[in-house]
């Protein structure tokens, strides 16, 4: 029986299969024709006792091999074993590069290293389809020569399970470099950089050291010293002993991070020299340790002093030429740019290694940024020498953008950044892949933020949005536009269950449940918005406005109770598109619906708001977070450079009943800071806090409107912005919710519990009116309605059982008493129409 037979298929079906071979991460040059090629006996493989073991136990796995050299040969080892060594000519002389050849009489894996070799297998696994393989030839290699992932971002750091799972995605995916940096792990960085991990850590990382080097990739571990660093001799010891307690434990690969630091660590002399030291003291002693890694202090264009000599250019000319230089950008959260590189190579005389700051998150921890990954330009492959992706705090999640960078940076030149998010989506998530893209493509902007870094969102949908809204504001309904957009809502109201219900990847799921819940209500809140613009009769707009309600106070319940980080709690999606119009079109659904029920003039819907109140220019576009009773500037994650004179904080609409002010600055203000209060922005009293860098002022005996921290002394200095909340209590919050009820907006209301009453002023007094009174609840309660003459006299205008009620009311009512019987209700408005 052949072992090998070829396919015998119509020529156009074959070559059509042909060319829709797709390999990632994207090679450097693939050759094939319209043959295909079925194993369907056992392999022999040739060279496996020479070449990387790892490859050949994955190549066993993958096809089934024999020991019988008259079957079909594989061929496979590295640069000059005997099984591969005629095929040398053919292999990239590059780091990890590979040679591919399968055709009817065989097939050959040849590696220019181990890394090429088990890389050559990793690209086969994409190639088997059933036993069935395409001829082809692959000539390979990475562009970039570090490619992979740094865990650098802030918050909870991820788990063990998290970091075995990355680890072998990176292997899977030719990706060759995982820098341990979590910025809360505290043997990492302050306060026990000295100091040795415990046992069970130290145990973990040794597991993750060992994983790592069977998937190619190098466990580059890194120290953060620079918040207490002491420029002497103890403290280069303790940075040695520390290295050499992780050497033991496997790692071979090591970075030393400056970020995110001020006072005396900055110094890029020290950090220069320091750097040196420990190459010289370790690196160059140690026959199988990596170069080192550095990021620096000014690891950005826009924090970088421009001016010759200064930072940079120490660095560049100090560090020794084997010491790599990590970048973000022109900003901390950039593109990758041509002329950013050419501009940051020039200075530190080396090319950059690229900490690109995506899909990171923790400035927007309630958002998820799942779309894909753009902004990288194409031509710069030659000038870097490593790229990373600092990725989110939820690893599963990370990987859609991982996968993508995975093949940018093998392969710059050919990288198309839509098709390899497409590809992720399936890889990730390959059963429920439509139901993920629909979640995946509507979470990917990250809303307002200090950084100013938007994305795309929603990219299908979003002109069919803007027209329908366009020509929805000029009186025209599209009947069209608004089936497709409802179709969208549609989508997006089942993917969570067939997400769930596939359950492709539990871990994924786990870490984006409260993202799949409200992406759910917001799926079914489009659909009621939708719904509405269809409808006529006043009690059916109101009833489906009221589901809208309900709707909008589950996205409100869960974005307060999930998610709860100090920085940016709750959850947010859709927040780019969705959303918005979902609220545009219900409120225009309901001042349209206020008129046509006999409301005047309508109430301003725009209130007054908090606003950040700054000089900083580091801080200007900075969001606020708001609460029923607080308003915060969004903790800031970097240092902040705050000049003489300059100051941050807040402004309010009004002044409130009372106020406290929590701060947090991390840093002794000694006497050139002070915490300053006015009424008028102009006039300014200091306010003594209760710590030297953290502080509660309670601001009750005075008015109130601006609260600001200012550098009141002659020098520049630098903060922390940890926290800076206003805690505001409201002069009487009764007499609020009262005046919802005429205020002209259906979407706020007045409770009003069980035999409660409440009485309202008739604006309408002197003539014959239709009241219509809204209440917003499933099962309406019933009203007693009682109206009142100017002498206090009563008149019962009836009893209301129905969530959209009209009562007539006669010329001489002044004011109406409303009272429950019985169950508590909201009364949204009340609306009073002449007659």
């Amino acid at each position: 029986m052949r072992i090998l037979s070829l396919l015998l298929c119509v020529l156009t079906i074959t070559f059509l299969q042909a060319q829709d071979i797709k390999i990632y991460p994207t090679p450097q040059s693939v050759k094939t024709n319209a043959r295909t090629i079925v194993l369907d006996a056992p392999v022999f493989l040739n060279g496996a006792a020479e070449a990387d073991t790892t490859a050949v136990e994955q190549l066993r796995l993958l096809l089934k091999s024999g020991a019988q050299k008259k079957s079909y040969t594989i061929y496979i080892g590295e640069r000059n074993d005997r099984a591969v060594k005629k095929y040398d000519k053919f292999i990239p002389q590059v780091a990890g590069g590979y040679y591919l050849s399968i055709t009817p009489a065989k097939t050959v894996i040849a590696g220019n290293d181990e890394r090429g070799t088990f890389y050559a297998v990793q690209t086969l696994k994409q190639l088997v389809k059933n036993d069935t393989l395409p001829e082809i030839e692959i000539t390979d290699y990475p562009t970039v020569a570090f490619r992979g992932v740094v865990e650098g971002f802030y918050g909870q750091p991820w788990s063990h399970k998290d970091r075995i799972s990355q680890l072998r995605f990176y292997g899977e995916n030719k990706l060759n470099t995982y820098i341990y940096g979590p910025k809360d792990d505290p043997y990492h960085s302050s306060p026990h950089w000295r100091k040795a991990y415990p046992e069970k850590e130290a145990r973990q990382i040794s597991e993750l050291v060992a994983l790592s080097k069977a998937s190619k990739v190098d466990f580059v571990w890194a120290v953060h010293p620079g918040q207490d660093i002491q420029w002497n001799d103890d403290d280069r010891q303790a940075l040695l002993d520390k290295f050499e307690n992780m050497y033991k434990l496997g790692v071979r690969s090591f970075a030393v991070f400056f970020d995110d630091i001020s006072g005396e660590g900055t110094d890029p002399v020290r950090q220069a020299e320091l750097l040196n030291f420990l190459h010289d003291r370790f690196v160059a002693k140690k026959t199988d340790v990596t170069p080192l890694i550095m990021c620096p202090t000014e690891y950005n264009k826009s924090w970088s002093n421009p001016k010759p000599g200064t930072y940079l250019d120490i660095l560049g000319d100090k560090l020794y030429p084997s010491i790599m230089i990590m970048w973000t950008g022109d900003r901390v959260i950039s593109d990758i740019t041509a002329e950013g590189l050419e501009w940051i190579n020039k200075r530190i005389k080396r090319p950059a290694y690229i900490w690109w700051n995506f899909p990171v998150n923790d400035y927007v921890r309630d958002h998820l940024l799942m779309g894909p990954s753009y902004g990288l330009d194409l031509t710069v492959g030659q000038q870097m020498s490593g790229f990373v992706s600092n990725p989110m705090e939820r690893a599963e999640a990370s990987k859609i953008a991982i996968f993508s960078v995975a093949d940018y940076a093998w392969n710059p030149a050919k990288y198309d950044s839509n098709a390899a998010w497409e590809k992720a989506i399936q890889v990730v998530m390959p059963h429920a892949a439509d139901a993920f893209r629909t979640f995946a493509a509507h979470n990917s902007d990250l809303g307002k933020n200090g950084h100013r870094y938007r994305r795309d969102e929603s990219v299908e949908i979003k002109p069919t949005i803007e027209k329908f809204t366009a020509d929805y504001r000029k009186g025209i309904l599209s009947d069209q536009l608004l089936k497709e957009i409802a179709n969208e809502y549609q989508k997006i109201a089942v993917a969570g269950t067939s997400i769930r219900a596939f359950n492709d990847n539990p871990e994924l799921i786990r870490e984006i449940t409260p993202w799949l819940e409200q992406f759910t209500v917001l799926g079914k809140a489009g659909l009621v918005v939708t719904q509405l613009l269809t409808l006529k009769a006043p009690h059916e707009i109101w009833k489906a406005y009221c589901e809208f309600l309900n709707l909008e106070a589950q996205r409100q319940a869960i974005d307060k109770k999930e998610n709860q980080n100090p920085y940016q709690p709750g959850v947010k999606t859709g927040s780019l598109v969705m959303q918005p119009f979902i609220d545009t079109i219900a409120s225009l659904v309901a001042d349209r619906f206020y008129i046509q029920s006999g409301g005047n003039t309508l109430t301003s819907t725009a209130t007054a708001e908090p606003q950040l109140y700054t000089d900083i220019t580091q801080l200007k576009n900075q969001t606020l977070q708001q609460t029923s009773n607080t308003v915060a500037i969004n903790p800031v994650l970097e240092v902040i450079k705050i000049g003489a004179g300059q100051y941050a904080g807040i402004e309010l609409p009004q002044t409130p009943a009372a106020l406290q002010l929590e701060a947090e600055l991390n840093t002794a203000i000694g006497n050139w800071g002070k915490f300053q209060i006015s009424t008028d922005g102009k006039t300014w009293e200091d306010r003594t806090p209760n710590s030297r860098t953290n502080t509660v002022i309670t601001l009750n005996d005075k008015p109130v409107r601006f609260v600001r921290f200012c550098n009141t002394g002659k020098k520049d200095r630098e903060i922390y912005l940890k926290k800076f909340i206003l805690t505001l209590t409201a002069s009487d919050d009764r007499l609020k919710e009262l005046a919802f009820l005429q205020d002209g907006k259906l979407n706020t209301a007045c409770p009003l519990s069980q035999r409660e009453s409440i009485t309202v002023i008739n604006p309408c007094s002197g003539q014959n009116t239709t009241v219509t009174i809204l209440q917003n609840t499933s099962d309406p309660v019933s009203l007693k309605v009682t109206g009142f003459n100017s002498k206090g006299n009563p008149t019962e205008l009836g009893i209301i059982t129905e969530a959209y009620a009209q009562l007539d009311c006669p010329a001489g009512i002044t004011t109406l008493r409303l009272t429950s019987e019985k169950g508590a209700t909201n009364l949204n408005e009340i609306i009073w129409r002449q007659n």
